[in-house]
């Protein structure tokens, strides 16, 4: 049985899943650069493309365990976690049942260095299905699916939460997961009701606190657009690594400082050749061909501005082979100057503000922008305006976004 909260049981083991927390960790290669997993995104091909361009530790997409242990069928287009060149890899599960849960961790246990528990999906989906952050007020059913993980499975078992309503019951909730056997925790700095346009900025002094009040590695996680936000979250929170997800998904290279860029290996269109490329070797197991429609849409966002005829034929693509040459017409109508458009512009689509380049420059890489060509007519830059309020467009170096730039 679990240990009883507070009994010296409890206590020891809150400091045993601190010391496999910190083994695994190191095992792993002490990541700091982690890849989210995201339904039907976090896939095996663009997994390996990420890890390519920096990423040092990625998730597989979230599994659900009941239909994982039910059919056969679901687990051979969800498993793809046979590549020997795709570690260190977590496999994240969801659902409510402890012995569903553990029975299906030991489907995978044998090709990951963790499994880690989906307590973090605001989704309705996940309401419905009664997982993710939906499971978060149930902390007794927590406390069990996690111990009867922890104690039948061979590798160690982590759990990826939101915040609670206050952080001290979220610090609360994260030592009751450790006593029970978390060894290492992902925190998002938003509670479940934080999503789409009220999400607001991740909470990095509740990040800080939690990560104060656990033996535990903690990850952080939620808002994180650049290079400049990662190592900026590291310092202000002091954590063991950050994990991105959407930014990621506009731009694989996002690890690669700007300033180091070569356009040859980290721009648009070789990261789209690249991806490519991978997919022959290891094409999606799942929903293959709107996977890698959806790649494409995110990193050639703004470059679809150029040519919207190719936007009905590009989502109309069903195979590898037909959105490739889609997306070959789109690079090649874009020019020269689509690898000089920022990556991130996907991250960015609903929000009402920008950045400051001068602030984040690290996204962009270049000291002294100088554009040259003639941004009036550009349509991207027309586009761009349209998601941005006037009362900001003086602080933004908008003439610098799409043209051509040099380096001092």
């Amino acid at each position: 049985e679990r240990p009883v909260p507070h009994s010296r049981e409890w206590f020891e083991s809150i400091q045993s899943s601190g010391r496999r927390g910190w083994r695994m960790y190191e095992k792993m290669g002490s990541p700091t650069k982690i890849v989210a997993p995201m339904v039907d995104q976090s896939e095996l091909a663009y997994r390996l493309l990420c890890r390519r361009h920096g990423a040092q530790l990625c998730y597989t997409p979230m599994i659900n365990s009941k239909i994982l242990v039910d059919d056969p069928t679901y687990r051979r287009s969800n498993l793809d976690i046979d590549c020997p060149y795709d570690r260190p890899l977590i496999v994240q599960l969801c659902g409510n049942d402890p012995s569903t849960m553990a029975k299906a961790g030991s489907f995978v246990e044998d090709h990951c260095d963790a499994v880690d528990i989906n307590l973090g999906c605001p989704q309705n989906i996940a309401r419905r299905g009664k997982y993710g952050a939906f499971l978060l007020d149930e902390w007794d059913l927590l406390q069990d699916v996690v111990w009867e993980m922890h104690t039948l499975l061979k590798v160690p078992v982590t759990c990826k939460i939101r915040l609670l309503s206050n952080v001290e019951d979220t610090i609360v909730l994260c030592r009751l997961l450790v006593a029970a056997g978390c060894c290492m925790i992902t925190v998002h700095g938003r509670t479940k009701s934080q999503i789409g346009s009220v999400a607001g900025e991740s909470n990095w002094k509740a990040i800080e606190m939690i990560r104060r009040a656990l033996p535990i590695p903690v990850f952080a996680n939620g808002g994180i657009s650049s290079l400049n936000d990662f190592n900026l979250c590291i310092e202000k929170t002091g954590v063991a690594g950050v994990m991105v997800s959407e930014a990621i998904l506009c731009s694989p290279a996002f690890f690669i400082p700007k300033c180091s860029f070569e356009l040859k290996k980290h721009g648009i269109s070789a990261l789209v050749n690249e991806y490519f490329e991978i997919v022959k070797s290891y094409p999606p197991k799942r929903y293959a061909g709107g996977t890698i429609r959806g790649h494409m849409f995110k990193i050639l966002y703004l470059c679809l501005f150029q040519c919207e005829d190719l936007r009905p034929k590009l989502a109309d693509a069903q195979s590898a082979e037909n959105i490739k040459k889609v997306c070959d017409e789109i690079v090649q109508r874009n020019g020269k100057c689509i690898d000089q458009y920022p990556q991130i512009a996907w991250y960015f689509r609903h929000r009402k503000h920008f950045i400051d380049l001068s602030i984040h420059s690290d996204m962009f890489g270049f000291s002294k922008p100088k554009p040259t060509v003639d941004q009036s007519t550009n349509p991207c830059l027309k586009h761009w305006k349209k998601s941005i309020e006037p009362s900001v467009h003086d602080n933004i170096a908008l003439a610098t976004m799409f043209g051509s730039f040099e380096e001092e």
